[in-house]
This record gives structure tokens, C-alpha cells and sequence, in this order.
């Protein structure tokens, strides 16, 4: 059987005055030695060993070229599957890094189980040495039903035929391979199918896993749904169990899930219609690490000293791309002795509400992470080779430029294809409207470039965090056709950091800020107003989101009403707004949804609602206080208590009047403003001659605000209080009116 073997030619680049940092194979017939000093290439010995630990030497050739690199001959091939190291003169090891050699290595072929090929399953695996398929009668199943060997094929993958593979049935992959750069699989070592479109998974944090033989058919009620014109868009965040797992959800045995969210009676999908949103984009719902690792004990890879609950819950540690969340399924069990998904109903009712949404003309968008993969799970990229799909370090460990212990090579051909089957299965086989990419600086520009390509050929929304790995880049993403998250508009508006009071809902600018990008923000960040966009709706704008202190937090802090760090006695009493907060409020809520470009809402925004850690938990310091990062807690710091709804109803009927407003004057979202005066730190007012609508804001705390409109129709939304004196509107002061001209 022969595999990729390539004969081999050696470049080192000598760079004076840096110790000897990367050796990594560039191509078939050479190597690249970034950050050489002083190597003494007579004494450099290149070896190679094999799986039984086996080394040998490979001699080689070498000369000092003009421009100062060193090419190296080795005198025998080199095989990928094996490890190979440069053992340098003052005897150090330089792990070789299979570098861009791999990218050489496609497979045009679909990949797992096959749609067209009725029992063919396909692994990609170029440096395994024998690859192993695992198929269970049931996914629970103690042992296989059956185990095959796989076959090798020249463009890297391995492939088995199993006819007997039914429904219901589960099968898992196993290699016997190279991983890293210097240790070697457990071929014993089973794992989950990577292309899976279900999974059924452990409730520990190892997250083990099988796929799933399901049938993928359903029968769609919403025939006739076309994903909607992104102008159209006004976005609710929102994280699926949180909607229906607190008090007065109506959701009864189904709270926190899938069906739980179609049918409950005030939150879930009731809510979004009511507030009247045209989209719902949803924190991570591809299959993730749920649970964390113990806290606190020694026994454990990494000891955890951080995070008490034991949880992951909002979702951002993917393990399984195309697969469907299974925690939230109907009927699942959370124990640690449990597993979620074995019947693969999660396919069936993720597709149930995503039905749902359309039918009550809601766009269904989702919360992806491709930048890193789960940490501490039995991941299937890390099974089968770390160097091909992780961005590696210069001594071969996991980058963690994400902070969350691994960086995904998304630059590799496979690693593209695989971010691109899972968004197109999600697009085509669930009919998801659009796609949020998190930490999406951290994506190469040609993979950025593919899913631009693909997702707007099918007229579906896409929008990035345009940062990530230390990189803020939001011209990147507008010359790449995305839409990005536009930060700056939150900081413009409500500041950096809550304690400072500063930001334009507080009445003054904050510092990083100024009237000519508060007038930017208004204009959707246009090029032709100062900013990057070609297209208004490239702006996608929020003042809140998932992480950092909920907005109700925000408010309270600035205004000085809260420290963000006392006990709160009554939280249903702290969270009941004053006049002033709600003034505030407001102010937010026009300014969003009268702005350019797409807006976003995070759920329980609407509320008034604050993040108050929910107590007593083993290892929590700090229960009845602020949250302003609550990824672990699933629990009632991130539930949405319903019963704010009543007693922030005036906050509630803002938003729905504003969102209203919003969806009968679609123009808004594209429109250019024409200023009127100049935008200060407390005031800004415009008119959008297309729309017919005016807008004025008036956020200084204590000073009305008169403002010279024209010939007015109607005030049609205002917060705070506003009248008009002929032609002129005036503002109380923190007040802010929507007005239709004639």
C-alpha cells in the first residue's frame, strides 16, 4: 500500500540574531527553519520513527545558497506517516512541523456517511497507517455489531462499506496514526464520526461520542418560506433554554427545550412573536462540550479551579459541526451517568422549530463557532491528528490564540470544507436563514471568502465578530461582503466599561468616541459617511449582547444606582425599573431600531432584566451579585424570568412600538440621513427624506432639548416626553421620539 511518500529537499533559513524557533514542511521537496542563529548544519542530523519507535537517520546534502539559506537533500523519502525531527548542532530537537505538505492532500469525495451511496462511510485521514470502522445496533450498545477495516485511497481518505447500517444504528471511527508532531493515536481509542449530522454523547466532560444513523427527511409545513431580505431584519439574540427555563415560561415539562420553545404559552417563540422581531439568531446550537471538567480536583488534565457549576451553557466549544445540540432535545437525562441524543430525535425537533419560525414568519439564524473546537472532550479532529486540523505552536503544542485551548486550522483545504458542509447542511438540509461567526477574525480570508460566496448565492445572512486572535478587523470583513458585529456603535452609545457612566445614553461622549462616529453609527458605518461598509446592512448593531453585563446591569451601574458588586436582597425589586432607568431605556431602544443597517436585541433587553448570579452553588463566591459573564451558569442568572415582562410592561411596549415603527418604514435600513445640526454628546437629530421620518434624541439628564424639524405628520414613537411647537419638536430631558413627515 503506498502513502504519500515524497522525496525531500531541505531549505533552513538563517536569520541572525534569533534562537532557532519553526521547522515546518513547506512543501513535497522542502522544509522552511524560521528563526536560525547559530545552527551547525555539519553536526545537524534530520531522523524519522516509526509507530514501533524505530528512529533513523536520513542523510542528506546540503549548500549555502546566495541569498543565505541552507538547502538540505535528504538521501532517502520521507513518509507522512511517520515523525520526523532536525536534531541541530548544539543538540537541539526542532519538531517537524507537516505543514503546508498536507494541503496538498484533498479529497473531493463527500465525506461520513454517504447520501448517495448507500452504506459507504468516509473518513479523512492522510497520515493513518489503518483506519478502523465500529458499527453498534444501538448507540448504546456495550459492543459493536461489527468492525471493519477501512481502505486507503490516494487523495488521503479511508472508506467502508456497511449495507447493514440502518436507522437507529451508530458507528464510530478509530485510527492508528501520527498526531502532533511526536506522539501517536490509541488506535483502541474510538470516536465520533466528524461529518456526523447527529451524535449521541456522554454527560461528562470527555463528551464521548457516537454518530447516529437518522433519517434526515422531514416534512416541512412552511413550503413557501424564502429566507428574508436582510433589510427586513430586526434580530433577537437569545440563548434557546433560557427562554423557556424560568419562572411563568409556560412551557411546563418541556421547559429548556426544543418543543419547550415552539410551544410555550409567554416565552419561547409566543414572546419573539409578540415583541415582534423578524429573526431569532440563537447561541450555539451545533453539538458542543456542555459539561466542564470537575471542579476542583487533582485527577483532572487541567485542574479547574474556575468554574464551579461545571458547565459550558452558552454553547461556544463545538465538538460535533453538522450535528444538532442534543441536550436540548425532549425527554433527554443530565446526569453525569447519562447520555443525550441516542434516539437522534434532536434532528427532528431543531428542524421542528426552525418550522415553527417560519411559519410565523420569524427567520431562524445561528450562533456558529469555527475558530476553536472543544477542549476537553474526545474531540475526533484532535483523534485523529492535531497537526492537520490545529494551528500548532513552534514546539508542536495547540495554539490557544482564542483563549480557549486550541485554534482550528481553518486555512487546511479539509478544515474549510468541513466549516462549509456544516453551514450548507444547516442552510440546505434545516433551512437556516443566516449564520453569526464567532471570534470570525480568526478565519482565513479564502475560507471567509468561500462562505461569502456560497451564503449569498442563497440570499442568507452573514455576519462575524471582526475580532479574534488579538485582531480587530472590521474593514476586512466589509471588503469581504460580511456583515460585522458593529461594537463600536454599543461603545458610542453606552461606553466601555458601565462604572464610567459614558457614552451618549448617558449624555456625554465617551472617549473613544466623537459627533462625527456617532453620526456613522446612525448612517450604518457607510463609506460615503465616513465609515467602511459598501452596504448599510453590513452594520450589524446592538448596545447589548451575551457576554459582558446585560444592558438592565449597564444602566443601573452608570446611573450610579448600583455598584455591580453589593448584594442584591430583592432581585424581582432590583430589576423593577425607576422612571430614570427606563428613560434610559428607551433612549437605547429608538436610537437601535431607527439606526442603519441591521438591528440586534439581546434577549431580556427588552425586559429591563439584569444578570444576578443565582446562589448558593459549592465553590460560588459571589451569589445575588451582578454577572457580567455568565457562559457557565445554567441556572437562573441566565433564565428569563417572565413575570418582567408585567412589571417592565411600559419598557416592553416601547420596544414592540419601535419595532413597529421599524418594519412599516423598511427604508430605514438603507436609507441616508440628513443631519439636523450637529450631533453632540447628549443630542442628535436627523431625517431620512426616503422614508419620510425624522428621528431626535435627547439624552442630557436634566435639560430639555428643541430641535427644528419641518412640517411634521405624527409623533409616532416617543420615549420620555415630546411635544411639537409648530415645526419645532421639543425633548424633555432623556427622551427620544420617531416622527413621520408628510
Amino acid at each position: 500500500m503506498m502513502r504519500h511518500l515524497w522525496s525531500l529537499g531541505v531549505v533552513l533559513v538563517l536569520a541572525q540574531g534569533a534562537a532557532a524557533q519553526r521547522l515546518e514542511w513547506a512543501r513535497p521537496d522542502e522544509l522552511e527553519l524560521r528563526g536560525a542563529d547559530t545552527l551547525k548544519l555539519k553536526h545537524a542530523r534530520l531522523v524519522e520513527w516509526s509507530r514501533t519507535g524505530a528512529e533513523r537517520e536520513v542523510d542528506f546534502d546540503c549548500r549555502k545558497e546566495a541569498d543565505g539559506l541552507w538547502r538540505l537533500h535528504p538521501k532517502a523519502e520521507l513518509r507522512l506517516q511517520a515523525q520526523h525531527a532536525l536534531i541541530v548542532g548544539d543538540g537541539r530537537r526542532l519538531p517537524l512541523l507537516p505543514g503546508a505538505v498536507l494541503d496538498d492532500v484533498i479529497c473531493p469525495a463527500p465525506m461520513g456517511r454517504s447520501a448517495t451511496e448507500p452504506g459507504v462511510f468516509r473518513l479523512f485521514a492522510p497520515r493513518a497507517l489503518a483506519v478502523r470502522f465500529h458499527l453498534y445496533a444501538t448507540p448504546l450498545d456495550a459492543a459493536p455489531l461489527l468492525v471493519r477495516d477501512a481502505k486507503a485511497h490516494s487523495d488521503g481518505s479511508w472508506t467502508v462499506q456497511a449495507p447493514e447500517a440502518l436507522t437507529g444504528m451508530a458507528w464510530t471511527w478509530s485510527v492508528d496514526s501520527p498526531t502532533g508532531v511526536s506522539g501517536w493515536t490509541d488506535p483502541a481509542l474510538e470516536f465520533a464520526d466528524p461529518w456526523a449530522t447527529a451524535v449521541v454523547t456522554g454527560n461528562t466532560h470527555e463528551h464521548v461520542g457516537r454518530a447516529l444513523v437518522v433519517d434526515e427527511s422531514y416534512p416541512w409545513r412552511a413550503t413557501d418560506w424564502r429566507a428574508p431580505d436582510p433589510a427586513s431584519l430586526i434580530i433577537l439574540e437569545a440563548h434557546l433554554k433560557d427562554l423557556t427555563a424560568g419562572p411563568g415560561a409556560g412551557a411546563g415539562d418541556l421547559s429548556g427545550t426544543y418543543p419547550g420553545f415552539v410551544h410555550a404559552s409567554t416565552g419561547g417563540l409566543a414572546h419573539v412573536r409578540d415583541l415582534g422581531v423578524t429573526a431569532v439568531e440563537f447561541l450555539p446550537l451545533q453539538d458542543f462540550g456542555n459539561v466542564e471538567l470537575p471542579f476542583d480536583r487533582a485527577d483532572t488534565p487541567v485542574r479547574n479551579t474556575w468554574n464551579p457549576y461545571e458547565r459550558n451553557h452558552w454553547g461556544y466549544m463545538t465538538s460535533a459541526f453538522l450535528a444538532p445540540e442534543s441536550w436540548y432535545a425532549s425527554g433527554q437525562e443530565h446526569g453525569p451517568a447519562a447520555q443525550c441524543g441516542a434516539d437522534g430525535r434532536q434532528v427532528r425537533e431543531f428542524k421542528a422549530v426552525v418550522d415553527a419560525c417560519h411559519q410565523a414568519g420569524i427567520a431562524v439564524l445561528m450562533d456558529v463557532v469555527y475558530n476553536h473546537v472543544s477542549q476537553y472532550d474526545r474531540n475526533p479532529l484532535k483523534c485523529l491528528d492535531m497537526a492537520y486540523w490545529f494551528r500548532l505552536n513552534d514546539d508542536g503544542t495547540l495554539s490557544s490564540a482564542s483563549g480557549c485551548g486550541n485554534d482550528l486550522a481553518t486555512e487546511r483545504p479539509m478544515a474549510r470544507r468541513l466549516i462549509l458542509d456544516s453551514v450548507l447542511h444547516f442552510a440546505d438540509q434545516c433551512r437556516v436563514d443566516g449564520f453569526r461567526f464567532d471570534l470570525g477574525a480568526m478565519l482565513d480570508d479564502s475560507t471567509l471568502a468561500l462562505l461569502h460566496t456560497e451564503l449569498d448565492k442563497r440570499g442568507l445572512y452573514h455576519t462575524a465578530e471582526p475580532w479574534g486572535g488579538g485582531r480587530y478587523e472590521p474593514e476586512r470583513f466589509a471588503s469581504l461582503g460580511f456583515a460585522w458585529w458593529n461594537d463600536r456603535y454599543r461603545v458610542d452609545l453606552r461606553g466601555r466599561q458601565p462604572a464610567e457612566g459614558s457614552g451618549f445614553l448617558f449624555g456625554r461622549l465617551h472617549a473613544e468616541s466623537s459627533p462625527e462616529r456617532l453620526a456613522m453609527g446612525v448612517q450604518g458605518w457607510r463609506k460615503e459617511a465616513g465609515g467602511c461598509n459598501a452596504d448599510p446592512l453590513q452594520a450589524t448593531n446592538y448596545v447589548a449582547a451575551h457576554d459582558d453585563h446585560d444592558l438592565g446591569d449597564w444602566i443601573k451601574i452608570g446611573l450610579g444606582l448600583a455598584d455591580g458588586e453589593s448584594v442584591v436582597a430583592e432581585p424581582l425589586a432590583y430589576q423593577t425599573l425607576t422612571p430614570r432607568e427606563l428613560a434610559v431605556h428607551g433612549l437605547a431602544a429608538l436610537h437601535l431600531l431607527s439606526s442603519a443597517g441591521v438591528p440586534m436585541i439581546h434577549s431580556g433587553q427588552e425586559l429591563g432584566r439584569s444578570k444576578l448570579i443565582a446562589g448558593p452553588q459549592a465553590g460560588e463566591g459571589r451569589p445575588r451579585r451582578v454577572d457580567h459573564n455568565s457562559y457557565e451558569k445554567d441556572n437562573a442568572t441566565n433564565w428569563i424570568d417572565w413575570r418582567l415582562k408585567r412589571i417592565n410592561g411600559s419598557l416592553v411596549d416601547v420596544y414592540r412600538q419601535a419595532i413597529a415603527f421599524r418594519r412599516a418604514h423598511p427604508q430605514l435600513a438603507r436609507a441616508e440621513r440628513r443631519l439636523v445640526g450637529t450631533p453632540s454628546g447628549s443630542t442628535l437629530a436627523w431625517i431620512c427624506p426616503e422614508a419620510k421620518v425624522a428621528a431626535a434624541f435627547n439624552s442630557n439628564p436634566a435639560a430639555p432639548w428643541t430641535v427644528e424639524l419641518g412640517e411634521m405628520a405624527r409623533l409616532a414613537v416617543v420615549s420620555g416626553g415630546a411635544r411639537r411647537e409648530g415645526t419645532r419638536l421639543v425633548l424633555e430631558p432623556c427622551s427620544a421620539a420617531l416622527v413621520e413627515l408628510p
